[in-house]
């Protein structure tokens, strides 16, 4: 098996599985690195599914947002924020010593 994941430090190499479990609801694989029993995801191998060219894009997070939003409306209402902001900054300024 080889690692595929991009940031891990054993990428490129091939290792030998010594088990596979499911955990937490994904495929793990128990692997020897030249002595080393290693853990790894199913998804960081060559064994996973094939990676996005392009795994987020500027459409799939507006999408995102919008369904977070109708979930869960924000509590903070920005313009409230920017309006207090700035009535502090002046009673401040204008309390001065």
């Amino acid at each position: 098996m080889v690692v595929t994941h991009p940031f891990h430090p054993l990428r490129g190499q091939r290792l030998r599985v010594l088990a596979g479990r499911w955990r937490k609801g994904r495929l793990t694989f128990f692997c020897d690195a030249e002595g080393v029993r290693v853990s790894l995801p199913q998804d960081w191998t060559d064994r996973g599914p094939e990676p996005s060219a392009e795994p987020v894009s500027a459409e799939s997070l507006t999408a995102l947002r919008a369904l977070l939003d109708r979930l869960d409306p924000p509590a903070f209402d920005e313009s409230a924020a920017e309006s207090s902001a700035c009535r502090s900054t002046t009673s401040t300024d204008e309390g001065g010593s």
